[in-house]
């Protein structure tokens, strides 16, 4: 569970950053981007509390989720960047309904070994987990991205591979230009093309990620039964609903 919620939580900051870093769009903009996220959540969290009640095996909904997070992000890496906001709408949508079924099954999954005397101590140790986990997602999906982006930068300039005369030709007409502002120009142009490059390898990455996940969460031997109890209920319901 933590480590889905690192690959969650490192996508949806880095995203934040990136495409308005890289493809320059406006925080309002990168901000409506995510709307479907919390439009689609809360709908598909309740059906999946339903789900459960009626005695679905929560590692089945879970999976659902890890797929359709594994098609988002793969969406998401084959646009040709830059591309137009509304194209970027539309994987969220299922991003956003994905997020619902995650946060309530996989969370049932976690609570469903443990006995109910232990139930708020556990409470307590998964929060704590997953704010760990949070914090851990954004610290690494940094140095990750600025390792990976280093590596594509050095390839598009190495000379062997020609990528940098190739690119200095297809801006002849600025070629009227001082070499300093020449440089400059093609350092910045260097760096947008670079993360672009890394955005898509990012989301081809988690897809990747979410496609393994889904397999591995055979593997938890969850105890699902009609949930009657409900102290335990709200306690899942909250732990589901927190973002």
């Amino acid at each position: 569970m933590c480590l889905a919620f690192m690959c969650i939580q490192a996508s949806i900051v880095q995203y934040v950053i990136r495409i308005q870093l890289i493809e320059g769009y406006t925080a309002w903009h990168a901000g409506l981007l995510f709307l479907p996220i919390f439009i689609f959540s809360k709908p598909l969290s309740i059906f999946t509390q339903r789900a459960i009640h009626r005695g679905y095996d929560p590692r089945l909904l879970v999976c659902i989720s890890f797929i359709g997070f594994a098609i988002s992000f793969w969406w998401m890496g084959e646009f040709i960047r830059p591309t137009t906001w509304e194209n970027l709408l539309w994987p969220q949508f299922i991003e956003g309904a994905a997020l619902g079924i995650f946060l309530v099954a996989m969370t049932n999954v976690t609570m469903s070994n443990i006995p109910e005397k232990e139930q708020l101590h556990a409470v307590d140790v998964l929060n704590t987990f997953r704010t760990v986990a949070a914090a851990l997602a954004i610290t690494l999906s940094d140095i990750s991205w600025d390792y990976y982006t280093a590596g594509v930068h050095h390839y598009l300039i190495a000379d062997q591979s020609g990528n940098l005369d190739r690119y200095i030709a297809s801006f002849t007409p600025l070629s009227d230009y001082s070499s300093q502002a020449m440089q400059h120009f093609l350092y910045s142009r260097m760096a947008i093309q670079s993360g672009m490059i890394t955005l898509n390898a990012m989301f081809h990455a988690l897809a990747i990620s979410f496609v393994i996940f889904a397999i591995l969460i055979w593997f938890a031997s969850a105890s699902h039964i009609v949930h009657k109890d409900k102290k335990q209920d709200r306690i899942i319901e909250s732990l589901g609903e927190e973002p």
